[in-house]
C-alpha cells in the first residue's frame, strides 16, 4: 500500500493503514511516499544542527521575518565566499548549479521549489536566469518543511545577526541542503496513492 506520511494514514491505533490491515486481516508491504519521507529528514537535520524547538512556529525564523523590513535584499553574500563552506562544496558546486537550473527550465509544481533552486544558485555564487532576487518570507510552522531549506538559505546570505551557534547550525543545514538534500528531493519520485477512510469502508 502506498501513502502519505499524515497521522489519518500512519496512527498505530487508528490511522487508514491500520484499519486497512485489519479489514483485510493481514499485513502489508508499506510503500511511503518519499517525498513524505524526504521531509522527515529536513526535518531531523535541522533539529540536530539548530536544536529542538516547542513553539508552533521557528524561534529564529520568527526573528528574521520580524526583521525582513530592514533587510537590503541587494546586499547578500553567498555561502560560497566562507572559506569553511567553500571547503565543503567546491567539489560539487558547478554540477549543483548546473543541476538546478536544469530544473528550472522545467515546469514546477509550486513555487517553493522555483524558490529553493534559485536559492541554491545564489548560495553557491551563481545567478539564477531570472536574476537575484529574495522573495518575502512566508509561513514558516514546523508542518511546512520547505521553510525550514528556503529560511535557512536566505538567512544565512542576508545581513542578519546570529548568535556563533546559530552561525554554526545554519551552515550545516545549508551545506547538507546543497550537498545532500537538493538532489534527492528532486529526484524522488513524487506519485503516491492517499489512503482514506471511505476506501477501507
Amino acid at each position: 500500500m502506498c501513502f502519505d506520511t499524515s497521522s489519518s494514514n500512519t496512527g498505530r491505533l487508528a490511522g487508514a493503514c491500520v484499519l486497512l490491515e485489519q479489514t483485510l486481516g493481514k499485513e502489508l508491504l508499506s510503500l511511503a511516499c518519499r517525498h513524505h519521507i524526504m521531509e522527515f529528514i529536513i526535518g531531523a537535520v535541522f533539529q540536530v544542527c539548530m536544536g529542538s524547538s516547542f513553539s508552533p512556529e521557528v524561534p529564529l525564523f520568527k526573528r528574521f521575518q520580524e526583521h525582513w523590513t530592514s533587510v537590503d535584499t541587494n546586499e547578500y553574500e553567498p555561502g560560497i565566499v566562507n572559506s569553511d563552506v567553500a571547503s565543503l562544496v567546491e567539489d560539487i558546486r558547478q554540477s549543483i548549479i548546473h543541476y538546478a537550473n536544469t530544473y528550472l527550465e522545467q515546469k514546477l509544481p509550486k513555487d517553493d521549489y522555483k524558490e529553493f533552486l534559485e536559492l541554491v544558485i545564489v548560495f553557491l555564487g551563481s545567478a539564477p536566469a531570472r536574476g537575484v532576487s529574495f522573495m518575502s518570507p512566508g509561513a514558516m510552522h514546523h508542518a511546512r518543511w520547505m521553510s525550514k531549506v528556503i529560511y535557512s538559505l536566505k538567512i544565512w546570505m542576508s545581513e542578519f545577526k546570529l548568535t556563533p551557534a546559530e552561525e554554526r547550525g545554519l551552515r550545516y543545514v545549508c551545506v547538507f541542503v546543497v550537498h545532500v538534500y537538493l538532489k534527492a528531493w528532486f529526484s524522488s519520485p513524487r506519485r503516491y496513492v492517499h489512503l482514506v477512510m471511505t476506501y477501507i469502508y
